[in-house]
């Protein structure tokens, strides 16, 4: 809380930070973070929210990654009346971004899905246009017309090309999905046209109060399912079942920092 990332709100880009899952802490307690897997969890309590009565528990979880990440990414990149927003991966982030940009008032909301993506249900988030990015009729139909693209996936195979050629003159492009190769994307449309490629990562604390108050207001909800995987799934642990022996095994060093 000393950096100047903290200072401006900015904490998930502090040099020293904890993350939530499998991290050292810096003030010496022997265990390292277990983030969605914990039952408890010891945290400065700047980070510790209060939900909305609007906003179910286990709404929550995806609010504080996927939804952060693409509200964040929209908010700060100017999502509006006055823009075309694309969402390209319609997953954990894309089913909440096409939420958000729609609450954002966005002129349009257009998805970016391949085949086997369910078209009808996109709409049925707020998305006003489709385009199947493995038809090049489709993509040659929407030359220049999104104003600000949020890439939530993309592998080897993408087509950085066509990705670029959907997006206007002046506009940007938001990267938030993570690859572990580095990605090769021409540069002549950049100079040419004008086109900013940015990032972002997930929010600070500010971000988040006003995710939640946001997300409240709109009734914006991920999608949890039960047993099938679609687009997010919420673990609850029975601790009734828990035989304890990660607890005991941790219970003399935890007594004695206590302790200290």
């Amino acid at each position: 809380m000393e950096c100047e990332e903290c200072k401006a709100g900015q904490e998930q880009y502090c040099p020293k930070k904890t993350l939530i899952y499998n991290h050292a802490s810096k003030d010496g307690c022997p265990t390292s973070s277990q983030g969605g897997f914990a039952n408890r969890i010891r945290l400065c309590s700047e980070f510790v929210y209060q939900l909305p009565d609007e906003i179910l528990f286990s709404h929550a979880a995806p609010l504080f990654c996927a939804g952060l990440t693409t509200f964040t990414g929209l908010y700060k990149c100017g999502a509006g009346p006055d823009k075309t927003v694309g969402v390209k991966g319609i997953g954990p982030l894309g089913h909440l971004a096409i939420q958000y940009a729609k609450a954002m008032g966005s002129k349009e909301v257009t998805t970016i899905i391949d085949s086997q993506v369910n078209a009808g249900y996109v709409a049925k988030l707020g998305a006003t246009r489709c385009i199947d990015f493995s038809n090049e009729v489709h993509i040659l139909a929407e030359h220049h017309k999104i104003d600000l693209l949020l890439v939530n996936s993309f592998d080897e195979s993408t087509n950085w090309e066509y990705v670029l050629s959907i997006v206007s003159n002046h506009g940007t492009v938001v990267i938030l999905a993570l690859s572990k190769e580095p990605i090769r994307i021409p540069t002549m449309p950049f100079v040419h046209r004008d086109i900013k490629i940015v990032s972002s990562f997930q929010g600070g604390h500010k971000d988040v109060i006003v995710m939640l108050a946001f997300t409240a207001k709109h009734e914006i909800h991920p999608l949890i399912v039960k047993t099938t995987a679609r687009y997010c799934i919420v673990l609850e642990a029975d601790e009734s079942k828990d035989n304890g022996s990660n607890a005991k095994a941790y219970k003399p060093v935890a007594e004695q920092y206590l302790k200290d």
